[in-house]
Order: C-alpha cells, then sequence, then structure tokens
C-alpha cells in the first residue's frame, strides 16, 4: 500500500482552500454590485459585508460598500469605508471621486474640491470629477473656475450633456439669460430628457418674460419628474402672473403636497386667493399656515394682517403689525402697515403717527399709499397733508392727483 504524503495533501488542500476563498469574495462582490445597480441596497450591503470578510483587502469591496452608505445617507460610515479603500490603494480616484462627493453634500467644499483635484490628477480624463469639481466650484462662487471644468469636460466629451447644463447654471447665475438658454438648449439637444437642462431653461425664460415658454419646459420636466417639487411652485407663480387662478391653486397644491413644511407654498395660496380670487377667508388661512412656519418674513405678516382687515377683524391685524415692527423696526413698511390699520379703524391721529414714522425710516412708495383704499379714512386730514408736504415737493405731490382723494373700497 502506497504511504500517503500527508504534509503535501495539506499544502495543497490549504492552497485550493485560500483560491476559494478569494473567488467566493468576488463573486460576492459581483453580486453586490448588481443589487446596488438596481438600487437593492439591503443585499448589496449583506454582500459587500461578506466580500470583506472574506478579504479584508479588497479594495474595491470597501468602496462599493461606501457608496451603499452613500446611497442610504449614512455618510459618516461612507467616508469610513472610503478612507479604508484609499488606505489599500493610494491610487485609486474612483475612491477620491467618491468621497468627495460626501463632503460635497455635508458643504465641506474644501475638503471636496481636494478630493476631486486628486481625482483628476490620478486621471486627468476622468469626467464625472470634473463634472463634480465645477459643482464644488460653483458652491463657493468660484463661477470662472466651474466654467473651466466644464469647458474641460467638453474638450473630453463633446457631446457631454452634464457640461453644458452645468454651463447654462452659471450663465443664469451671471445673469446671461440667452446664453443660459443657449447652453440648456445643447444639452436638451444631447439628452432631451435631461429634466435639470430643462429647469435651467425655464428658469432662463422666466427671468426674460417668456412665460409660455417657461411652462412648456416646466411641464416638460413633471412629465419626465412628476415629483419635481420645486416645479410645481414655479408654475403657481407663473399662473399667477398669467391670472390663471386655477391653475396656480393646482401647482401650488402639488407643491405643498410634496413639501408640505415649507412656507412658500401656503404664501403663494395665499396671494392668489387675496389678490386674484378675492377670497378672504381662505387666504388668511393660507397665511397663517405660512406665518406658523416662518414668522420672520415680513410679506407674509403684511398680507396676513391685511386679510384679517379685509375681515374686519382689525385689532388682530393692529397686534400683528404691531409685531413686524418689533421684528423689523427700521423697516418702514412694519409703521405703515399699521397706520393703514389704524386708518382703517377710524383712529387717524394715530394713523398720522405711524405714517411720519414710516417717513421718517426713509419710505419713499407715494404711488402705493395714493392707491390703497386703506388709507381712505385719513387722506383728508390736516394731519395727513401735513406730513406729505413735509416730506414731498409739490412737483411730487402733483403727479400723484389721487393722493387725498378717498378710493372706497
Amino acid at each position: 500500500m502506497k504511504q500517503i504524503k500527508w504534509g503535501m495533501l495539506l499544502f495543497i488542500f490549504l492552497l485550493s482552500f485560500s483560491q476559494s476563498n478569494a473567488q467566493t469574495a468576488k463573486e460576492f462582490y459581483n453580486s453586490g454590485l448588481d443589487k446596488y445597480n438596481v438600487r437593492d441596497y439591503n443585499g448589496a450591503m449583506i454582500d459587500f459585508n461578506r466580500a470583506i470578510e472574506l478579504d479584508a483587502n479588497y479594495d474595491k469591496a470597501w468602496h462599493n460598500r461606501g457608496l451603499v452608505k452613500i446611497a442610504t445617507r449614512d455618510y459618516s460610515g461612507a467616508i469610513q469605508d472610503l478612507d479604508k479603500a484609499i488606505a489599500l490603494n493610494a491610487s485609486y480616484s474612483n475612491a477620491y471621486n467618491s468621497r468627495g462627493t460626501v463632503y460635497l453634500r455635508q458643504k465641506n467644499y474644501s475638503a471636496a474640491l481636494a478630493d476631486f483635484n486628486k481625482a483628476i490628477e490620478l486621471d486627468p480624463n476622468y469626467k464625472m470629477a470634473y463634472s463634480n469639481r465645477a459643482s464644488v466650484r460653483y458652491s463657493m462662487k468660484d463661477y470662472t473656475g466651474a466654467n473651466d471644468d466644464y469647458n474641460k469636460l467638453i474638450a473630453i466629451d463633446a457631446n457631454n450633456a452634464d457640461a453644458f447644463s452645468g454651463m447654462s447654471l452659471i450663465k443664469i447665475t451671471n445673469k446671461d439669460y440667452k446664453g443660459a438658454i443657449a447652453d440648456a438648449d445643447r444639452a436638451i439637444a444631447i439628452d432631451p430628457n435631461m429634466t435639470i437642462a430643462y429647469v435651467s431653461r425655464g428658469n432662463a425664460k422666466f427671468e426674460i418674460s417668456d412665460y409660455d415658454g417657461a411652462i412648456s419646459d416646466y411641464n416638460r420636466v413633471i412629465a419626465l419628474q412628476p415629483d419635481n417639487v420645486n416645479v410645481y411652485y414655479n408654475l403657481g407663480v407663473l399662473y399667477s402672473k398669467r391670472k390663471n387662478s386655477d391653475e396656480a391653486i393646482r401647482n401650488f397644491q402639488h407643491y405643498i403636497e410634496l413639501a408640505p413644511n415649507e412656507w412658500q407654498g401656503y404664501k403663494g395660496m395665499g396671494d392668489v386667493y387675496y389678490y386674484q380670487v378675492k377670497d378672504y377667508n381662505k387666504s388668511l388661512d393660507y397665511y397663517i399656515k405660512a406665518y406658523n412656519l416662518n414668522r420672520n418674513e415680513k410679506e407674509i405678516i403684511s398680507n396676513y394682517g391685511y386679510s384679517l382687515m379685509r375681515l374686519n377683524r382689525v385689532p388682530e391685524a393692529i397686534s400683528l403689525f404691531n409685531a413686524q415692527i418689533v421684528l423689523l423696526p427700521n423697516d418702514p413698511w412694519g409703521y405703515y402697515n399699521l397706520a393703514a390699520a389704524y386708518s382703517y379703524n377710524r383712529q387717524t391721529d394715530e394713523a398720522v403717527k405711524q405714517l411720519s414714522i414710516a417717513l421718517d425710516k426713509k419710505m419713499t412708495e407715494l404711488d402705493h399709499w395714493q392707491d390703497d383704499p386703506f388709507l381712505d379714512n385719513v387722506r383728508t386730514t390736516p394731519g395727513f397733508a401735513a406730513i406729505v408736504q413735509k416730506y414731498f415737493t409739490p412737483d411730487e405731490i402733483k403727479k400723484r392727483p389721487r393722493l387725498f382723494v378717498v378710493t372706497r373700497m
């Protein structure tokens, strides 16, 4: 009987076992990658964990587990995993880029910039790193640097829609609206489903008063991305400008449903009901909701108070305007609003007193004064005439013939 060489057999067995483990780690990694790509983050996490258990030096597994943590907003955990991937492979450009995206989300712009610089140093043709670095530079208000990165990106990839879309955003920031539209046009020609490019183009058209064009672009965004909350708000504003109250209300309602803790939607809705529909009960309801979310916005306070006055709840309006003055003691509008409330309440001496303070605070909107029906009760008083003549020249007064005339609400 042939004697078995146990030592050699054991060595062969151990070698085979080691090779099997390495292969198994790779299989777990590939499985995790497949799950990550279909957004099965729990499954991907389990597989990447298994790959790391089997091969603690598997830099790609550390990196991709970091990506899972980014996707699930575990940013501190993601940085730890990406740090480990970089420690294992100091030339791992993807890991620097991924860690930079975490820092960008945390608004740690200096750290993000350093990582994107390193990723580009390691791979001068790294398109995503240029795009990300441009985003950081834009956030840091380095618009020239951001534009340079987008141009470098286009030099690498002439049909890069992200670059043209990014340059469109920079041009909007610099108030070059026609240039912004041209860049957005190029992005959309490359990628007809690029929602951010439609948003940028819609914003630029809004700024040049091409409201039809802006509405068309925003509706295209909603067709592509029905939960794009900000576009509903923009549409609400646009339809309000067009005096299309029904569409304005519908879009502000969508915004409120998607962003119930944001005051802008409630204020927008209140404005439509106050200025256009003239349903002051409803305007009051929405202004109260906006005010409860933001007590520091003077336009909310003003419109809230005027809704109260329209409903003859003047003492509440007076109390609210006094709160506005406490909040913004150097802003003339609080004193003016209080004067309007006192005038409506036939407390004309108090109204004149508050108007005088508003004028001392450099209020000069005489056009508004002559058209505000809440000043009717004070317009014909000697006190009103005295302060107007004190602060304004005869020529300025002559240009406003309705200043001393009762408008009758």
